[in-house]
Order: structure tokens, then C-alpha cells, then sequence
């Protein structure tokens, strides 16, 4: 077993009279101190060395006794580190993230297999088994769900080696919690095409066979296209405007719509629907 102490005292019982000798191997450290029928020794240690510790005694007839057989002792006195804190949902938890249970994974040298690392967050204690130097631990959504948005969070992880000596506890790992959703904006469907041009209304037909979609956005915001449930694409976002050219066939209704999703990945509701009917077909004039 390791140990971080440096002076272990080791103990045994012997026959009244006798000596007792402490070795390392075969390398005598010292006499024991013995009083009546028992023993002990302090014994210095190094760190990261191992020790072969067993005992023998010698009677008042001057027998030695075999050696007891060997007592392995490591010393260690080298505490481990905690090198990283990461989190499954990143730097920004959002409202999609927290709806499942969440992982914290912590990285360690210097710690043994089956040591027990404990992580806080919010004033609640998780824990988790130490595997090669690393760590997985289950936040539930629950708990997740119970953030609130007014403040940054810290995580701070703890752990210590088999010896007992404890890492620096880690607490420069922050996220911060965004679980409001955006307002998608659709504004207007444009007809450049023929000779009835300009922005469209709900459920009017149109010749133009690209019509150009715009919108506004939160800064930071992606925004995707949608015919009904399909997803046509992705829109060209510049600053707080969105932009998106779809294309229609012939004879097809169109319910057009979109969702912007924010920068800390919490999506919209979808726009109302925006009906459009494409019609690239001449009529046929009767005499």
C-alpha cells in the first residue's frame, strides 16, 4: 500500500527477554524499542520508494527467528493534479441541453484507478470513480433544469490519491445558462419576375421561380428555411438580417417558414406559415 507518511511506526510482540531487528530486504534499518513482550520502530521513508519491511527477533539465547515475511510499503508524498474540467454541453447550457442528463468529465495524473473524485456545482456534490486519469460524471437534468440564468456557475472538482495526498482543487472550469429561445422574423417574400414584381402576400401566386426570403435575427443567430416541416436550407445571416433564396416549381403550394436558432443553440418557434403558390404557365386565350 502507498503512504504519505514518511515515518511509519511498525509494531509486533516478541518472547520476554528477547531483541527485535527491523529490516528493508535484507538491509537492517535499526534495533526496535521493546517493552516486555512487545515492540515497535519508526520507521523514515522516502518518497516514490518501495519498502520490503519484516522483522526478526533474537531470544535471550541469542536465536534468531526467520525473517517475517515482507510488508510492502510505498512512500508518496507526490500529491496528483486535476489538468481539465469539461462539460458535455460547453460553455453555454441552453434549454435543449438541459433536458437530458449531463456529463462532466475531469482529467487527472498522478491518481490511482478507483479513487474517488467529487465535483460541486450549485452547492451539490456528484461523484465519480477515477479510470487511466479520468473521470465521468452524471449531472441529471433535473438538476441542470434548476439553473437559472442570472449568473455564471463554477465547477469544482476535488480528488486524492491512494496515498492520501489531495490534489489543488480545480475551480477555473465556468459556463454560463441561456435557456431563452429566439423570436424568428419572417418579413417578406419577394417577386422579381414579370411584370407584377414586389413583395408577395400570404397565399398569392407568383411566376417568379426563385423568390427571395428575408428576415431579421439576433446577432449571433443561424436561421434555417422550412416548406412546411422540409428543410430547404440554410439562410445567408449578415449581422441581424437573414436572407434565402428558395426555389418553386410550377404548380406547386408552398407553406414557408423559418426557425432561428441563437447563439447559445436554444431554436424558435417556427413563423407563421407563408403561403406561396408557384404558376409559370401561360393561359391559353379562346376565341
Amino acid at each position: 500500500q502507498t503512504t504519505d507518511d514518511m515515518a511509519v511506526v511498525i509494531t509486533g510482540t516478541n518472547e520476554a527477554g528477547s531483541t527485535v531487528d527491523v529490516y528493508n530486504g535484507s538491509t537492517k534499518l535499526g534495533a526496535a524499542t521493546v517493552n516486555g513482550t512487545n515492540w515497535t520502530y519508526e520507521a523514515a521513508l522516502s518518497d516514490g520508494t518501495s519498502y520490503a519491511l519484516n522483522a526478526i527477533e533474537t531470544d535471550t539465547a541469542g536465536n534468531p527467528s526467520p525473517a517475517t515475511s515482507n510488508f510492502t510499503v510505498i512512500g508518496d508524498t507526490t500529491a496528483p493534479t486535476i489538468s481539465g474540467v469539461s462539460t458535455s454541453w460547453g460553455s453555454v447550457l441552453n434549454s435543449i441541453e438541459d433536458n437530458s442528463n449531463g456529463t462532466v468529465t475531469i482529467s487527472t495524473s498522478g491518481v490511482e484507478d478507483g479513487q474517488t473524485v467529487t465535483l460541486v456545482l450549485n452547492s451539490k456534490s456528484y461523484t465519480g470513480t477515477v479510470s487511466s486519469n479520468t473521470t465521468s460524471i452524471t449531472v441529471p437534468a433535473a438538476d441542470l433544469q434548476a439553473l437559472s440564468e442570472s449568473s455564471p456557475y463554477t465547477l469544482s472538482a476535488n480528488v486524492s490519491d491512494a496515498a492520501g495526498n489531495a490534489a489543488t482543487q480545480h475551480s477555473s472550469t465556468t459556463f454560463s445558462v441561456d435557456k431563452t429561445a429566439p423570436t424568428a422574423v419572417l418579413s417578406n417574400i419577394a417577386d422579381d419576375v414579370g411584370s407584377v414584381v414586389g413583395n408577395l402576400s400570404s397565399g398569392q401566386t407568383t411566376d417568379d421561380t426563385a423568390v427571395v426570403i428575408t428576415g431579421t435575427n439576433e446577432a449571433g443567430s443561424t436561421v434555417d428555411v422550412y416548406n412546411g416541416t422540409t428543410k430547404l436550407g440554410a439562410a445567408t445571416v449578415t449581422g441581424t438580417n437573414w436572407a434565402y433564396e428558395a426555389a418553386l416549381i410550377d404548380g406547386t403550394t408552398y407553406a414557408l417558414n423559418a426557425i432561428e436558432i441563437d447563439a447559445a443553440g436554444n431554436p424558435s418557434s417556427a413563423t407563421s406559415n407563408f403561403t406561396v403558390i408557384s404558376d409559370t404557365t401561360a393561359p391559353t386565350a379562346v376565341l
